[in-house]
């Protein structure tokens, strides 16, 4: 669809197109995601595009922003989907909706964290030997008070008092704590 043309009577053109298209096909729905989110969205995820009047129109992420707005250091995503005959409006408000895989996760204390010689962030285990191991993590989220960490069983026994004095291999008389 033809919405403007951008010349009047007299005006002198080049040999190109002068004319706008409104209503494009297909049509990208824009929305802005938190860093905790950025690195769950791949390009080519589906997702929906959920309109004002109810439609819910599947399509793709075509892109993600490499780099965050400077002031609400968020990341900038596509979806792009059908606007089969020009039926939504550019400029028409929608949700972006992007289903994720659900992750098994814990909730822990910052304080229960080790980092070995390497660098690697993780947490130290007692298993069914009593005997310490290190599992490095996976952090998808938190706060200032608890960190949710991702990539390990899900039951485990966590060394929450004295695990920056043993080392894994070592063996160690475990209790509760209430």
């Amino acid at each position: 669809m033809i919405a403007d043309y951008f010349v009047e009577i007299g005006d002198v053109l080049k040999k190109a197109p002068r004319r706008r298209n409104d209503r494009p096909e297909p049509i990208l729905v824009k929305a802005f995601v938190s860093e905790k989110y950025r690195s769950l969205i791949q390009p080519g995820m589906t997702a929906y595009g959920l309109l004002m009047d109810g439609t819910k129109r599947e399509g793709k992420i075509r892109y993600i922003s490499p780099v965050a707005e400077k002031s609400t250091r968020t990341f900038k995503v596509e979806l792009e989907i059908s606007n089969e005959g020009n039926k939504i409006a550019e400029g028409t408000t929608a949700e972006l909706v992007i289903p994720l895989t659900p992750q098994a996760a814990h909730r822990i204390s910052a304080s229960f964290f080790s980092l070995t010689s390497n660098g690697d962030l993780g947490i130290k285990v007692v298993d069914q030997s009593d005997t310490v191991n290190f599992l490095p993590v996976k952090i998808l989220g938190g706060s200032d008070k608890e960190i949710i960490i991702g990539g390990l069983p899900e039951k485990l026994r966590v060394i929450t008092v004295g695990h920056g004095f043993v080392e894994p291999g070592d063996k160690v008389q475990t209790f509760k704590e209430n």
